[in-house]
């Protein structure tokens, strides 16, 4: 065997035992009682009765009856009734089935009433323009860009994503803070507050911070008591010499 066949064949054991895989994971059995709901693939069963050799199973809308030792397909799922335990009591009742899932996306048939484009598109394909990619439709033709790195604008002060169908890039502003608590600066003398996610420190007119402007306070009192003392000194000096002069005036008459 060369070794181009080789790799074909390992390929093709490789796709057969996952599919073994996924065939085995989709079957389980288990026992049930009346009224019992089981969850198949994201699908809701309900066993609405059990007789003395047969089951009532419900999918979805669908309602059918299915014999002991016998399977069935009830709207894509299988069901297979294995073993009857049958009581007066109704709410006693119940019966040993197994359930498996009749379809699954990546078959590739797509399960009319069951599939369609918006749960598997990968079987049941997209409408119009769009295409399928990962199991969604979208116009997946027309993206502008496949991830975050295609949409780096070399700028620090943008935050970049690819987003949207079509995917485009997005260059949003950082958003620098949401609410005041962001946006302290353990100064006193300033308004915190946010405002369109930008912080704004204001600082509050009147307000002294660090000691300097109470320095600057106490110096012009200081300057204001200086000024008064030197004030009042020189009015003493204004009345002593009028009163002088006064009196010199009337010595002047006598002499």
């Amino acid at each position: 065997m060369n070794q181009i066949n080789f790799v074909k064949f390992n390929q093709n054991l490789i796709l057969i035992l996952l599919f073994l895989l996924l065939l085995v994971t989709s079957v389980f059995a288990e026992v049930v009682y009346v009224d019992q709901e089981v969850d198949v693939g994201g699908r809701k069963v309900i066993v609405n009765n059990i007789g003395s050799n047969s089951v009532v199973i419900k999918v979805g809308e669908t309602k059918d009856l299915v014999t002991s030792g016998t399977t069935k397909e009830i709207a894509g799922i299988r069901v297979t009734v294995n073993q009857v335990f049958y009581v007066e009591e109704r709410e006693s009742r119940y019966a040993d089935i197994s359930f498996s899932s009749a379809y699954f996306c990546g078959d590739g048939e797509c399960t009319a009433g069951i599939e369609d484009s918006t749960s598997c598109c990968t079987d049941c394909r997209c409408s119009g323009e769009m295409t399928c990619n990962d199991n969604q439709c979208g116009l997946w033709h027309l993206n502008k860009c496949s991830g975050n790195d295609d949409c780096d604008d070399k700028n620090d002060q943008t935050f970049d994503i690819c987003t949207g169908s079509p995917r485009k890039c997005v260059n949003n502003l950082v958003v620098e803070c949401s609410l005041d608590e962001g946006c302290k600066d353990d100064d006193p003398c300033t308004l915190d507050v946010c405002e369109y996610n930008e912080c704004f420190n204001k600082k509050q007119d009147g307000c002294v911070s660090g000691g300097t402007a109470n320095q600057q306070t106490d110096d012009s009192v200081e300057d204001s008591s200086d000024n008064s003392e030197e004030n009042v000194e020189n009015q003493e000096e204004t009345n002593v010499g009028f009163f002088g002069r006064v009196i010199n005036w009337f010595k002047g008459w006598f002499n």
